[in-house]
């Protein structure tokens, strides 16, 4: 501010001055002897940068040398993770839990989801130890203090970096009652990292529901949506009571008549899940969500698609049936093989017409396996070479089927060992002794 102020004060002065000798000399004055005098207005006020400079570097110097090293380490992220980590090389046995959670908060801004290669790095490593050894200190446990914990589960589920159980009870224990007064973007991170590391629980739930609740219409859509989701697979059930979210969740959707469609694609499907894990039979939400799905079919990432599977085969027969069917023939071609399974596995109709299942017949029973002395009565030929990946189990080995879908005369056969599903007719499940096998 006051070299800024300094620079305005100069500016006028200087303008006056030249303009009173423009006004006085007229063309007597050469223009070179006014310029000259007019800059020579600069020179009185030459004190106010020196002073203003050594302001500046007093402020610094006062700083405590907790600050100092948060700033150092904000400034070493400016230039890139290799510094960062170097800093954190360099620092780390200094640091306390503010530190540990601004240098967590920068990796996992630079890393993204599963990190860079700095992932695995003995620094990142370290600093996590250091993140035990201030997490056993006493902490206390204040509004600044609740935000910076909910930073540091961010950052450990955006790094996907392991957390020792015990720091994660401690930092999930001290959070609990700080919910009241912390920021809705803060509740529901903490909540959905919570769930991320399986640490959420009931006690959780319920205080981070309520102070989401008195929040009101400051939380955004995101925050209610995501939350919501994550106590939804969490499956929370207290005296048969439903997600405390979904009021709030169905609530908001409901005041978005016509306007969801605007949501962010992951936003609509963590809406769609909770709203169809809670079986809720609000139309206009139900509808709400089909519509807005229905508008962003082709936007949706295959993660997205999933989730809205899952959210079909927990409430299916509602106005979202057709919408997800959409989205998920959009999505069809760019689904992983895991993707490809469970899909498969919770819509099996819309599977087939979209032609992503794993079907191969002709290898069910090389899949299912058998005994030695099943070969002999059987038409099974364990030494039929695999087609598409398959993996052929070793001789006499009996691979459990996990789940079976009736469709007509087929079942859906997931085989755990190779992660492959497929079609088989009763005739081939008969042949491989299904008493020997968990249905």
């Amino acid at each position: 501010v006051v070299p800024s102020v300094a620079i305005l004060a100069q500016v006028g002065f200087a303008s006056w001055r030249f303009h009173r000798l423009d006004g006085f000399a007229g063309d007597c004055t050469p223009p070179h002897s006014k310029l000259l005098l007019t800059f020579s207005a600069f020179l009185p006020f030459s004190f106010i940068f020196r002073e203003s400079e050594e302001i500046m570097s007093a402020n610094n110097s006062s700083k405590s040398p907790q600050a100092r090293l948060n700033g150092r380490i904000i400034a070493a992220a400016k230039e890139g993770s290799e510094k960062l980590l170097h800093c954190i090389d360099e620092t780390v046995d200094q640091m306390n839990l503010v530190h540990v959670s601004t240098a967590l908060h920068r990796l996992a801004r630079m890393g993204g989801p599963g990190g860079k290669d700095f992932v695995a790095d003995p620094r990142l490593v370290r600093l996590m130890t250091r993140l035990d050894e201030t997490c056993c200190h006493k902490i206390h446990w204040n509004a600044k203090a609740f935000g910076v914990a909910s930073i540091v589960l961010w950052a450990v589920v955006t790094l996907q970096v392991p957390i020792s159980a015990a720091t994660l009870a401690l930092l999930r224990q001290g959070i609990l009652p700080g919910f009241t007064v912390m920021k809705p973007q803060e509740i529901s991170n903490t909540v959905t990292s919570l769930h991320a590391l399986q640490g959420l629980t009931v006690e959780v739930v319920l205080a981070a529901s309520e102070a989401m609740s008195a929040c009101g219409c400051e939380s955004s859509h995101t925050c209610l949506a995501q939350m919501s989701k994550a106590i939804a697979e969490y499956g929370f059930t207290i005296q048969d009571c439903r997600n405390p979210m979904l009021p709030m969740l169905e609530q908001r959707i409901t005041a978005c008549v016509g306007a969801m469609h605007q949501w962010v694609p992951r936003d609509t499907a963590a809406a769609a899940y909770a709203v169809a894990q809670g079986r809720s039979r609000n139309a206009r939400a139900l509808t709400e969500v089909a519509f807005a799905v229905d508008k962003r079919a082709n936007h949706f990432a295959t993660a997205d698609v999933v989730v809205l599977c899952r959210a079909l085969a927990l409430l299916p027969g509602t106005p979202m049936d057709k919408p997800i069917s959409k989205a998920v023939h959009k999505a069809a071609a760019a689904f992983s093989f895991s993707q490809r399974k469970e899909v498969s596995l919770l819509c099996p109709s819309i599977s087939q017409r979209a032609g992503i299942m794993v079907v191969d017949q002709d290898a069910a029973s090389t899949v299912l396996g058998t005994d030695e002395s099943d070969t002999e009565d059987s038409d099974i030929d364990n030494t039929k070479t695999p087609k598409d990946g398959w993996q052929l189990p070793p001789k006499s080995t009996v691979v459990p089927i996990i789940q079976t879908f009736p469709n007509g005369n087929a079942n859906l056969v997931v085989n755990p060992q190779t992660g492959y599903c497929l079609w088989v007719t009763a005739d081939d499940l008969a042949l491989a002794q299904p008493a020997r096998y968990e249905d």
